[in-house]
């Protein structure tokens, strides 16, 4: 629905009172924005050097920048749920597990983005050993929207995972988060 939005539409409903798109959503087309960008330079580049391993990286992105766009609508339908399930009736007996349930599961939308961007960020910097020139400064920029889409991506998991009940499931996911983040932070995808 919005990933196929005019962009000016798309902003239009971001910029509304509506909660939805959000932070999420907006993490996702960052992140597909970056990778575009990524995927421009090794195009460019592969005009002129035809290299097998240029070509997996830029097969790998494509595939990754995907999941990003797919990402912008089921972010949307994620962060839907657990606003119905906190509109159930407070005496509902199963209120409490439908809200655990969809804050579960929109934590494990953004963390298994965020995931992929450390991945995307570790490919986006191995292009970078076969550019050179004008074109490098896309590819800078590229690294900065992957940096922002996976701190969207990291915060909108931990603000789910900030109101889990279960506070084993909540310790798992911090460290869950805090691995993440460190190895986006060094560059190394495991």
């Amino acid at each position: 629905m919005y990933r196929n939005m005019p962009l000016d539409d798309f902003i239009r409903e971001l910029a509304s009172e509506k909660p939805y798109p959000g932070g999420g959503s907006v993490s996702c087309l960052g992140g597909a924005l970056g990778i575009a960008l990524a995927l421009m330079v090794g195009r460019i580049v592969l005009k002129r050097k035809d290299e097998v391993r240029l070509k997996k990286i830029l097969a790998r992105l494509e595939e990754i920048q995907s999941t990003a766009l797919a990402g912008i609508d089921d972010d949307v339908a994620s962060y839907k749920k657990v606003v119905e399930a906190y509109g159930l009736n407070k005496e509902n007996p199963g209120r409490g597990e439908s809200i655990s349930s969809a804050l579960r599961a929109a934590y494990v939308s953004q963390k298994d983005f965020a995931a992929v961007l450390v991945e995307a960020k570790r490919l986006q910097e191995a292009l970078g050993e076969f550019v050179g020139g004008s074109i490098s400064s896309d590819l800078v920029l590229s690294g900065e929207f992957l940096k922002a889409a996976f701190r969207g991506a990291y915060h909108t998991a931990k603000i789910n995972v900030d109101y889990f009940k279960d506070k084993t499931a909540q310790t798992e996911a911090m460290a869950t988060l805090s691995k993440l983040e460190a190895e986006f932070d060094s560059g190394s995808a495991k």
